[in-house]
């Protein structure tokens, strides 16, 4: 099993550009960027357990 986490890590920035994008005036701020990482690591986390359920 290969991990990327080049990919990952493109897909978090990504995920942040768009969440800054959304707001009014374009601003990225420490809360706004927590609340970016820690949906996508719950993400990560999920598609892990998904993926070991199906190799069960």
């Amino acid at each position: 099993l290969t991990i990327s986490y080049g990919r990952e890590i493109a897909k978090l920035v990504a995920s942040v550009q768009a969440a800054v994008y959304g707001r009014p005036g374009c601003t990225l701020d420490p809360q706004l960027f927590s609340e970016v990482v820690d949906y996508k690591v719950t993400e990560h986390h999920q598609r892990i357990m998904l993926a070991s359920e199906g190799m069960a």
